[in-house]
């Protein structure tokens, strides 16, 4: 394999991490050379239609035939046989647990054995694909990225996280408030390998949006999307709509997602009465979910931990008024209120009160969606910010491997 980039994924394509995908298809349309590895296959349901034809392209490590496996080990064992065997021992040492440490490690030799000695691995997250990463580091000295996101880093609790970080050649941040973090949590992490380069949605030359006007004798539409989850804490939100309906607000709130809070979700609306308010539509496709986003009068996020919300710039990308949370990037995002309304996680009762102003008249939630769009293109641009990314990444393997320095010189 020539490819100069190879991204590892945990599984991939998948319909929650559609920004992802939409990343690596507008990396493409930049020229960037790369080679697409994921550890796992999705399962059909997780995969959105227009998403299949890429899998072809997709080297998934557990579906390598054993003789494949066979010959990574065997050539690990004949060319680094004491890196191979110190590496065998530290997977008592992790976090991790044994069974998926070793998985790890079989994975970084396919990779090796494959991709090597002279590719720039990067990884999504830091969950089992940077454990790749690390093991192939330590392995072979395959150079590694990481791009920080958000859970990933400050709310998961992600098994050798330290280790990921330290090892890690260079860390893409997709927000200033993920290297805060890091530097508040992580202080033997060199700041200067952290570079903050944010996701995007696609905004190119197409004209403002119109940001839809509250009509007088309908209710007012509220939309959320997002994994029925801990994080998303879309109990804020059916708490909140309790309180509207208290105080007189007609309104619709419709709630797109699955997850494992479903039920608890359903009992709450239940014993609210809002059956009539609320509704959970479940898990939609993509373009069902822009379908949505154009009908609706408010998109409001709850959730306790973000990265840099692509659900929130599709909102604003559409011209519709946003309300989120002040956690993670969520300000940068919305210029610390200038582009949307924030509010304090949990806080029912001031989400409420936002709402309310602006079905008064008090908030023109239009006008704040007029910045957010002019905010959202002028820094958050899928199509311009791959382009940086793309250079960051052809970068840092020239760095890592100048002409004339053999791939034996980094051992």
């Amino acid at each position: 394999m020539s490819e100069p980039i190879v991204f590892i994924n945990g599984v991939y394509p998948v319909l929650s991490e559609t920004f992802i995908f939409d990343q690596f298809r507008t990396l493409r349309q930049n020229g960037l050379a790369f080679a697409l590895v994921s550890a796992r296959r999705p399962t059909p349901e997780q995969v959105h239609p227009h998403m299949r034809d890429d899998m072809a392209e997709v080297d998934y490590l557990l579906d390598a035939p054993w003789s494949r496996v066979a010959r990574a080990l065997f050539a690990l064992l004949l060319r680094r046989p004491i890196r191979l065997l110190r590496c065998l021992a530290q997977t008592v040492t992790m976090e991790e647990r044994l069974p998926a440490s070793l998985a790890h490690i079989v994975g970084a030799a396919l990779v090796i054995h494959r991709y090597g000695p002279r590719c720039w691995l990067h990884s999504h997250f830091t969950y089992s694909s940077a454990a790749i990463c690390l093991w192939a580091k330590r392995l072979a000295d395959l150079p590694f990225s990481m791009t920080l996101h958000g859970a990933d880093l400050t709310f998961d609790h992600v098994p050798d996280l330290a280790h990921k970080l330290a090892a890690a050649d260079r860390l893409v941040s997709i927000s200033q408030h993920n290297l805060t973090y890091i530097e508040q949590h992580y202080a033997d992490i060199d700041p200067h390998k952290v570079t903050v380069i944010p996701l995007g949605v696609r905004i190119g030359d197409s004209p403002r949006p119109k940001s839809p006007r509250l009509e007088a004798g309908r209710p007012l539409r509220l939309l959320n999307v997002g994994r029925l989850s801990d994080h998303k804490a879309q109990h804020v939100l059916i708490d909140a709509c309790a309180r509207l309906r208290d105080r007189g607000i007609d309104f619709q709130c419709e709630v797109i997602g699955e997850g494992p809070r479903r039920e608890l979700l359903e009992q709450q609306i239940r014993e609210a009465r809002l059956e009539d308010h609320v509704k959970l539509l479940g898990k939609c496709y993509h373009h069902e979910v822009f379908e949505r986003l154009s009908e609706c009068d408010l998109f409001v996020m709850t959730s306790v931990v973000e990265g840099m919300p692509i659900a929130l710039m599709e909102a604003m990308s559409l011209g519709v008024p946003v309300i989120a949370t002040r956690v993670g990037g969520i300000p940068e995002l919305l210029a610390n209120g200038e582009c949307g309304l924030l509010f304090e996680p949990g806080d029912d009762q001031q989400l409420a009160e936002l709402v309310a102003r602006i079905v008064h008249g008090e908030i023109d939630a239009a006008m704040l969606a007029q910045g957010a769009w002019e905010h959202l293109k002028c820094h958050f641009d899928l199509f311009r910010n791959s382009q940086r990314f793309a250079q960051y990444l052809l970068e840092c393997h020239e760095q890592a491997y100048p002409p004339g320095k053999s791939a034996k010189d980094r051992s």
